[in-house]
């Protein structure tokens, strides 16, 4: 698994560094504050391509229907958002993010699973028949492992088994060289901060265990009111020099104190392969202990009329991430395409609020003796002299006024502006001016003022309506802390009346 999630790695660096350049020009005109994975465009354009390209040479969805696979409320929603960019342009951006973003979800857990496999622990199952026993230093383990047994009527059948591996068993003299270690290192460390065993001042030192080893310790003192077994020493009542002697007890593998329990326990019937499964345990056990002063755990092949196998159970969390990965790629897609319909509406809201402002300034100017289209260049050139935050309404009419000097006719920009909006309020607007200019209108400053009266009883009712949600979201912290002074008022209050 280590090393497919090493190719995967390896290949996505060398496509990304190989098509670096690709889209060059789209790239470097994408601000990378609002596209943070910018540096994954080049890739994910290449990768769009080829594949859109592969699926129109193998005829496998025909081309209308490559076409069509976009969503039109996605399609009108990238629309309302680039005003007066190329509708193919940002559905590519749009693309683009998507994939990006599931590439790098991907890639993430992907390293992830990668480095969790570097960091497993090695398999104990050696060429399918041996297990690696733990050094005599080393605490007992065991490992997991799956038997696949077969009869000699080519049943087969398999059973996970915990196999229990003991440490190694050293030999006896090998104990007694470790022995000599031990006492060694006791008569340097036992003292403490004595000077010799002879003007024992301060307490000793008696470890429970020998370090970096298995050998036990057992203290015993003739005089524990003296010296206590871990090394405590009083001595501050003692009228004179006291001789205790104190015997340490070394306990290494089977060279130590043994006991016997006696159970009366009736035979459990066992069925065929629960006789041969025990039959392993048990054939498992004697080589345990047989085999201790052996490096090497033998893992019988044959047993009870079946042959054995070995598979090792490994519990890899570098699947677990890998397959997490892959999800998260998958939930990407959709995520993205939320965050352009929270966008979307984002920009409604902005749109209905921004009304009252345009349809009040609008009215102002006609008033003072501007005409419908100088009105409107002034209400864009004073936002542009602003220089503050983007506003949707705004750049809509900006695009408008870049119609107009590319002579397309007043009535017909103004009913595109509303059409490009579709929101009502903008629809009535540019409705509105658009039959004054056709027909004329000798009410048309009546109507306006009757339009701007509108829209601030619209925004009034819209804030209202704001104003009650925010309320409902309030209700929760405000339960919360009622709860949390209801608590500070009572708490005290039992407590004194307990008193």
């Amino acid at each position: 698994m280590v090393i497919i999630l090493s190719v995967i790695i390896i290949l996505f660096l060398f496509l990304m560094i190989s098509v670096r350049n690709y889209e060059k020009e789209l790239v470097s005109s994408l601000i990378k504050k609002e596209h943070p994975l910018l540096f994954l465009y080049p890739l994910t354009f290449f990768l769009m391509d080829k594949a859109d390209g592969f699926l129109k040479k193998s005829k496998i969805i025909p081309s209308k229907a490559i076409k069509s696979l976009g969503n039109e409320k996605l399609q009108g929603n990238l629309k309302s958002l680039h005003i007066g960019e190329n509708l193919e342009r940002a559905v590519r951006i749009h693309r683009g993010r998507k994939l990006a973003l599931a590439l790098f979800m991907f890639i993430l857990f992907d390293a992830m699973a990668f480095l969790g496999g570097l960091n497993q622990e090695g398999g104990k199952l050696i060429e399918g028949k041996y297990l690696q026993r733990p050094s005599w230093k080393e605490e007992d383990t065991s490992a997991t492992l799956t038997a696949l047994m077969k009869d000699t009527a080519g049943k087969l059948f398999q059973k996970e088994l915990k196999v229990p591996v003991s440490a190694e068993c050293l030999t006896g003299e090998e104990i007694e060289k470790e022995f000599d270690k031990a006492i060694a290192y006791l008569d340097k460390n036992t003292l403490q901060n004595n000077k010799s065993a002879e003007l024992i001042y301060s307490s000793l030192e008696f470890p429970k265990k020998i370090p970096d080893t298995k050998i036990k310790v057992n203290w015993s003192s003739s005089d524990m009111e003296i010296l206590e077994n871990d090394g405590t020493v009083h001595n501050e009542e003692l009228e004179g020099k006291k001789l205790i002697e104190v015997t340490a007890k070394l306990a290494l593998q089977d060279r130590s104190m043994t006991f016997t329990r006696a159970y009366m326990v009736q035979p459990k019937i066992y069925t065929k392969e629960e006789k041969a499964v025990k039959e392993l345990e048990n054939t498992l056990r004697d080589e345990d202990e047989t085999s201790r002063n052996q490096r090497r755990f033998n893992l019988p092949g044959s047993i009870f009329g079946y042959a054995v196998s070995w598979q090792e159970k490994k519990d890899s969390m570098a699947i677990k991430l890998f397959l997490l990965g892959l999800v998260a790629a998958g939930f990407s897609s959709p995520l993205t395409n939320r965050e352009v319909s929270q966008k979307a509406e984002k920009r409604k809201r902005e749109l209905l609020l921004d009304y009252p402002e345009i349809i009040n300034k609008f009215l102002l100017l006609v008033n003072a003796g501007m005409s419908i289209s100088n009105a409107w260049v002034k209400i864009t050139e004073d936002y542009r002299k602003k220089n503050g935050d983007k506003r949707y309404a705004f750049e809509e009419m900006e695009f408008t006024v870049k119609e107009l000097k590319m002579g397309v006719s007043e009535s017909t920009a103004y009913e595109e502006f509303g059409r490009r909006i579709k929101l009502m309020p903008y629809l009535r607007f540019s409705t509105l001016l658009t039959q004054n200019i056709q027909k004329g209108s000798p009410d048309f400053i009546r109507i306006l003022e009757e339009e701007t009266l509108k829209a601030f009883e619209e925004r009034k009712e819209a804030a209202k309506k704001a104003g009650e949600e925010a309320g409902t979201k309030l209700l929760i912290p405000m339960v919360i802390m009622l709860v949390l002074v209801m608590a500070i008022i009572l708490v005290p209050a039992l407590s004194s009346f307990q008193l």
